[in-house]
């Protein structure tokens, strides 16, 4: 028979992404007790690593300020069914950015960026790519700042997420540029490796050896500034790209790289600002019930590999994420929750898209479907009511599952919102 152990916390987070995570370092750093729970990869962590607050560049650098949408029109209308004042949600913003950066800074992840404008970088397959908060060395290769300068995009046989060639023969023909080259070398440490993921390339690139047989790569490039695919975690980011600038005399960036190094390095350093503020993450726990009595929620039982946990709390906060992220189902021709107790709506209008094409049927109806929330955050049981003490943020929200929402921005900007919400609910 398996025990049951019992636990008690003022705030229970159901999802460890970056939506529970932030939510919860915010709600910690205020004294309250919280629970993180979740399991398996997040979608954060397969992220570019980036935060966009503004969208629908059209690839024209000098007149992307035209296409760009705020936050406060691409998202929050989705989400709540209804405009927020522009000026309350970027003052939401800034606050949030100002909790948040500091601390990431901290824990070895420095975001460059201005919340008025957008910079566009350089992706590993040759798109660009708009955001408005980016890594320190991805935000050098801002394709506005470099347009002026030779630029050299070097990649490593071996290493499948950057392809040199490809990305400079699509980035100049889309941007009509003619200033960039494409290089590749084969570190020391690379050779008989075929086919190499982030995580393989990150243990390597912890070598002292790499670094040299990068740097003398690099010097070997006749350019103004170099392109070098993600080579580095969270633990090497910031003070091997430094070094690396240091030895070569090059100014060097890091292309944007979905499903590799950047969004992991996002997710371990939100770990480390959650764990730096007191949450308790309980990772490999997967809740299986609630318990309700009227509008609130009262307890959860956690099922684990050998030990289940009934944990009972005064706050419940949902950030399991979408269809893709297992906090929705699909049952038959329904879209519903994974307790199958909360009110799930579909996003009435269309989809605001970061190209001009058209988003697959099936990528759409992932998109569309979503809980449905208030603006103070707070979820609905099937029957229309509001819960009490019940809240949402992130992907699992109506309106914002990516590409539906802002990616990172709108999930953090939901967490911050539900974070503030739910200290009402405590305070009460």
């Amino acid at each position: 028979m398996r025990k049951t152990l019992k636990v008690e916390t003022d705030v229970l987070i159901m999802g460890h992404g970056a939506a529970g995570l932030f939510s919860g370092a915010i709600l910690s750093s205020f004294g309250k007790r919280v629970m993180i729970v979740g399991e398996g990869a997040t979608s954060t962590s397969l992220s570019t690593g980036n935060i966009v607050f503004l969208r629908n560049f059209d690839g024209n650098v000098d007149e992307r300020k035209y296409g760009e949408t705020t936050i406060s029109e691409a998202l929050i209308p989705y989400m709540f069914d209804e405009h927020l004042d522009t000026e309350f949600i970027n003052a939401e913003i800034r606050a949030m950015t100002s909790f948040l950066f500091p601390r990431l800074n901290t824990c070895g992840l420095a975001l460059n960026g201005s919340i008025d404008k957008n910079q566009v970088l350089l992706t590993n397959t040759g798109f660009p790519y708009s955001c408005t908060f980016a890594q320190m060395f991805a935000s050098k290769g801002d394709l506005e700042s470099t347009s002026e300068k030779d630029v050299a995009l070097l990649g490593f046989l071996g290493y499948k997420d950057f392809d040199p060639d490809l990305a400079a023969i699509v980035i100049s023909k889309i941007m009509n540029l003619s200033n960039i080259s494409a290089y590749w070398t084969q570190i020391s440490e690379f050779k008989r490796q075929y086919e190499m993921h982030a995580a393989e390339v990150a243990h390597l690139a912890h070598d002292d050896t790499f670094q040299e047989g990068l740097a003398a790569a690099i010097k070997d490039i006749d350019c103004d500034i170099i392109g070098i695919p993600p080579i580095f975690s969270l633990l090497d980011y910031q003070l091997k790209m430094t070094e690396l600038e240091k030895e070569t005399g090059r100014e060097i960036f890091e292309v944007v790289t979905p499903l590799s190094l950047p969004g992991l390095r996002f997710h371990e350093a939100l770990r480390l600002v959650a764990r730096r503020e007191g949450c308790r993450l309980s990772e490999g726990l997967k809740a299986s019930s609630l318990r309700m009595v009227g509008r609130r929620a009262e307890s959860a039982i956690l099922k684990g590999r050998f030990i289940d946990t009934e944990v009972k709390f005064d706050c419940l906060i949902i950030c399991t994420g979408g269809l893709l992220g297992g906090g929705l189902i699909a049952n038959g021709n329904k879209i519903v929750d994974a307790f199958g107790i909360f009110q799930v709506e579909k996003m009435p209008n269309p989809i605001h898209s970061n190209t001009k094409h058209k988003l697959h049927s099936l990528v759409q109806m992932i998109a569309r479907y979503g809980l449905k929330t208030d603006s103070s955050m707070h979820l609905y049981l099937k029957n229309g009511e509001r819960l009490e003490n019940v809240l949402g943020a992130g992907s699992v929200l109506k309106g914002c599952s990516f590409p539906a929402g802002l990616g990172l921005g709108g999930i953090l900007l939901t967490a911050w919102l539900s974070a503030k919400n739910a200290l009402e609910v405590l305070d009460q």
